[in-house]
C-alpha cells in the first residue's frame, strides 16, 4: 500500500485532490494529511467516507511516504520545499508555483528538459493546451495561437469571496469595494490577467515545449470571473491542413475529451466537476485555419488530475 501525504489539504485544490484519489486510487493508499496554518492543524477531515486529522507539518515524519502533495498558496509551501527527507517524490500542485520551483510537468504529454527538486504541475490553462496538443500532434500542428480565460479560484477561495463580495454590493448599490486581489472591478468585467501570471505561462510554454519539432505557441492569458473553469480558444495551422472530420475524429477517440454537440456553446460552467474537457464544433476555414473552443474544470483537469498522474509512477514506493 502506497503512503501519501498532502501538505494543506483544506484549499479548493486540496479538497479536489482528495476526492479525485479517493475515486481513483480508493483504498488502495495510506493518506496522511499535514499542514502550516495553525488554524488548520488539528482539525479533522474527510477523504473518501474516512476521517482524517491534520497533522502539524514535520520533514521528519515524511521520510517513509511515497508522495507528498503540495496544495497551499505558493507562498507557504515554498519555504517548505528545501526541507525535505531526501526519499519521498515531491509534487507541487499549487496555483501559482512557477518554473523556478521545479521541474514543470504535463501528465502523458511533457517534462521539461531541465530543473532539479519537486515535480511541478503547470498553470491550468498550460495543462489543457499542452493536452489538445498532445492528442493533434500526429496532425503535424506548426503555430499554436491560444487565448485561455483564467477563473478566479485560480487565487484560491480569496479570489472566490471577493468577486462574491463585489457582486453583492454592486447589485445592493452598496460603496467602499475593494479590489485587493484584481486591483479593480471583476464582478460583471474582462480584463487582462496579471502582468506576472501572462509572463509565468509563457516560461512555462518555453519550458514544456522547447524541442525542435515543437509548434510555435503562443498564449494569451485573461481574467474572467467565472469561479472555477478555464476557456480556451485555440486557432491552429498545419504542415498540412487536415479535415475537420480528422480533427473530431482525433479528439472524439481521446478519453480526456468529451465533444459538444454541434448546438451546444459550452462554457466553463459546464465543466465544472467534470474530468474531462469539454471541446465545441471544430471550425476549418478556407485559409487553412482551425478553430477549437474548450473548457475545462481547472481544479480537476487543470490541477489534481495533472499532479495525481505525475504522482502515480512513484505510488509503488519511495522515488
Amino acid at each position: 500500500m502506497s503512503r501519501i501525504a498532502i501538505v494543506h489539504p483544506g484549499t479548493l485544490l486540496g479538497k479536489e485532490l482528495r476526492a479525485a484519489l479517493a475515486r481513483r486510487h480508493g483504498p488502495g493508499f495510506e493518506l496522511r494529511l499535514f499542514s502550516t496554518d495553525e488554524e488548520e492543524i488539528g482539525t479533522v477531515t474527510e477523504t473518501g467516507g474516512t476521517a482524517t486529522f491534520v497533522d502539524r507539518f514535520d520533514p521528519d515524519l515524511l521520510t517513509p511516504f511515497a508522495v507528498v502533495f503540495f496544495c497551499g498558496e505558493i507562498e507557504r509551501d515554498r519555504p517548505l520545499f528545501t526541507s525535505l527527507p531526501p526519499g519521498p517524490r515531491a509534487v507541487v500542485a499549487s496555483p501559482g508555483a512557477t518554473a523556478a520551483d521545479g521541474r514543470l510537468a504535463v501528465g502523458g504529454f511533457a517534462l521539461a528538459a531541465a530543473g532539479a527538486g519537486p515535480l511541478v504541475s503547470p498553470h491550468a490553462a498550460v495543462v489543457g493546451l499542452l493536452q489538445l496538443l498532445r492528442i493533434l500532434a500526429p496532425l503535424a500542428p506548426r503555430e499554436v495561437l491560444a487565448t485561455a480565460i483564467q477563473p478566479v479560484s485560480h487565487y484560491g477561495e480569496a479570489g472566490i469571496e471577493e468577486l462574491f463580495a463585489e457582486t453583492r454590493g454592486i447589485l445592493t448599490f452598496a460603496g467602499g469595494r475593494r479590489h485587493a486581489l484584481f486591483g479593480r472591478q471583476l464582478a460583471f468585467n474582462l480584463m487582462p490577467a496579471k502582468a506576472d501570471d501572462g509572463e509565468e505561462v509563457d516560461r512555462q510554454l518555453a519550458a514544456l515545449l522547447g524541442g525542435a519539432a515543437a509548434p510555435d505557441c503562443r498564449l494569451r492569458l485573461l481574467q474572467g470571473n467565472a469561479f472555477h473553469g478555464v476557456a480556451l480558444s485555440v486557432e491552429l495551422r498545419f504542415a498540412a491542413a487536415p479535415a475537420a472530420r480528422e480533427l473530431q475524429r482525433r479528439l472524439r477517440a481521446d478519453p480526456l475529451i468529451e465533444i459538444a454537440r454541434a448546438a451546444n456553446r459550452p462554457g466553463p460552467i459546464d465543466a465544472a466537476g467534470s474530468e474531462r474537457i469539454l471541446v465545441g464544433p471544430v471550425r476549418t476555414d478556407a485559409a487553412g485555419r482551425t478553430w477549437l473552443w474548450a473548457v475545462f474544470d481547472n481544479l480537476t483537469v487543470g490541477g489534481a488530475l495533472n499532479a495525481i498522474a505525475l504522482a502515480e509512477p512513484y505510488f509503488g514506493g519511495s522515488a
